[in-house]
């Protein structure tokens, strides 16, 4: 009894290390990619007049959905939505691909509160694609993934929290996207326990992805 007491302390041991282990992968990525996407940022506001500066980065920006609150794009949707249209309006990409579809209690999908968002904030109809049928982020990704298909886009940059970008890359490529990151650079988990709650569900989240799938 006490062996089999010990087997089960070393293996609940090295549980937590492991998922210990990712969630700081996940935290490591997040400030990796948030770094750069705020350099971009930084860096087209000190060159706008510097030619190379406006060369797309991707075809198209895939924005992933969140939560939609009486018909308006939830805060942290909404930054997600501001990114998007930043990067089609500094050239960075030339289309933008709004994900989710209809929440509960909601009468439109995510994607289309996202495009009239950014329609209002000058981008035109026919930079926007909508993807309104997925519910949770492997479904935004696979859906997605068709349109660009059949749009014929062949790159693109994946819009989300920085502590979500670690799993939605890893679903990216697994779905045979040729994407890149760029996290908001203004995403509304900023206080300690904001993030922390966020890191933990993300880990939940990633490991029951990776076991399965």
């Amino acid at each position: 009894m006490k062996c089999i007491t010990r087997v089960v302390i070393v293996l609940g041991i090295l549980l937590l290390s492991y998922v210990g282990c990712v969630a700081g992968s996940i935290a490591w990525y997040a400030e990796r990619t948030l770094t750069a996407s705020t350099h971009l940022v930084r860096d087209a506001g000190i060159n706008t007049h510097n030619k190379t500066n406006t060369v797309p980065l991707a075809d198209a920006a895939i924005v992933l959905g969140a939560a939609v609150w009486d018909g308006q794009p939830s805060p942290v949707f909404e930054e997600r939505i501001k990114h998007g249209i930043w990067l089609y309006q500094h050239q960075r990409v030339n289309t933008l691909i709004f994900t989710g579809g209809v929440g509960a209690g909601d009468t439109q999908t995510e994607a289309q509160v996202a495009k009239g968002y950014a329609i209002a904030h000058g981008v035109p109809a026919s930079a926007i694609l909508l993807e309104g049928r997925s519910k949770y982020t492997r479904e935004n990704l696979q859906f997605a993934s068709e349109m660009t298909v059949k749009a014929n886009l062949n790159t693109v940059l994946i819009v989300s929290d920085p502590l979500h970008m670690k799993r939605a890359m890893r679903m990216a490529t697994d779905f045979g996207l040729q994407a890149k990151p760029s996290p908001t650079p203004t995403t509304r988990y900023q206080s300690v326990k904001a993030k922390a709650k966020m890191l933990w569900s993300e880990t939940k989240y990633y490991l029951g992805y990776v076991w399965f799938g």
